[in-house]
């Protein structure tokens, strides 16, 4: 039988035991933590050695390189700047008897002289008057309220005419010629060049059917002759040689008397 001595001594021996442990690990963790300290200390009183080494660096780079950008703001400065001071010299005549500066000799005042007239602008050109229901008379003349108009820049074609086909027969050429432009107006409405409404009897005039100028139309289709000197002779010209008209044969014959829009 053991001793009751022997297990009181165990338990006091491991409880001894355990206390050193623990006595030991709060040591270790005490000066861990007082290193650690002391690290951080010393990192940051380095890294602000090296700033301030930094910044005495930076402002020596930027003091030795002022010198140098002064050149740069002298090369940069405006044109007005560089250029030279002008002398305020009295003008003087550029030669004698010619242009010279007006109160260059300080006696003579300055003059104000009236603007240039500007040019008066064209007149509008005026408004055409319509002219209702025109009636045939002849080639190259209507008759609108019983009074007659004449087309403006052509010689009418009497409606008596008589004109000679290719084979030397006769046709009345004058009478078809007043039938095709009877057939062209219809009656309709014709705008004429004319000064105001009151036109005389027996005037003529330069005068449109919509977008077509009838005299224009009457040479160029052979039914009425271009008056000398008129713009309308070279369209008689190439009727004449197209054999249009009044130079051909009878179109009643091919049953084209005339061309109609």
């Amino acid at each position: 039988m053991a001793h009751p001595v022997i297990p009181a001594l165990a338990l006091a021996g491991i409880a001894l035991w355990s206390g050193l442990l623990m006595t030991g690990g709060a040591h270790v963790r005490a000066r861990s933590e007082q290193a650690q300290v002391s690290i951080n200390g010393d990192d940051l009183a380095a890294m602000s050695a090296e700033s301030a080494e930094a910044e005495a660096i930076l402002s020596q780079g930027a003091e030795a390189e002022a010198p140098a950008s002064e050149p740069d703001a002298q090369a940069t400065a405006t044109p007005a700047e560089n250029a030279p001071q002008m002398e305020n010299n009295s003008a003087r005549p550029a030669m004698p008897g010619g242009f010279d500066y007006p109160v260059a000799d300080g006696t003579r005042t300055l003059e104000r002289i009236a603007p240039k007239a500007l040019p008066a602008p064209p007149p509008a050109p005026p408004k055409p008057v319509l002219l209702t229901r025109p009636a045939t008379a002849q080639a190259g003349v209507v008759t609108v309220a019983g009074r007659k108009l004449g087309f403006a820049g052509l010689v009418a074609t009497d409606p008596a005419r008589i004109c000679k086909d290719a084979q030397g027969r006769d046709w009345p050429c004058g009478a078809v010629a007043a039938t095709a432009q009877r057939q062209f107006l219809r009656n309709r409405t014709i705008a004429c060049d004319l000064k105001d409404k009151d036109w005389a009897d027996g005037s003529s005039a330069t005068c449109t059917l919509g977008d077509i100028d009838i005299g224009a139309w009457l040479v160029s289709n052979g039914w009425a002759e271009a008056a000398p000197g008129s713009p309308l002779e070279k369209l008689q010209d190439e009727a004449r040689k197209a054999g249009e008209g009044l130079f051909g044969d009878d179109p009643r014959q091919a049953g084209t008397a005339t061309e109609t829009p």
